[in-house]
């Protein structure tokens, strides 16, 4: 469900990290607006179950 109204320009991105390592979600959402327009926001989650890296 959309509550926000047609005009509202701003866009969000979820970066979902697959690794149980904060600090690599923290890198990639601090990363990703210098590659995305002004319009948007970034957030990022880490998965709680898994490896903690996969390279």
């Amino acid at each position: 469900m959309n509550t926000r109204p047609e005009t509202d320009p701003t866009r969000h991105l979820l970066i979902l990290n697959p690794n149980t390592d904060q600090k690599l979600t923290a890198k990639l959402v601090s990363h990703a607006p210098n590659l995305l327009p002004d319009s948007y926001t970034v957030d990022g989650v880490t998965a709680r179950l898994g490896a903690r890296y996969i390279a």
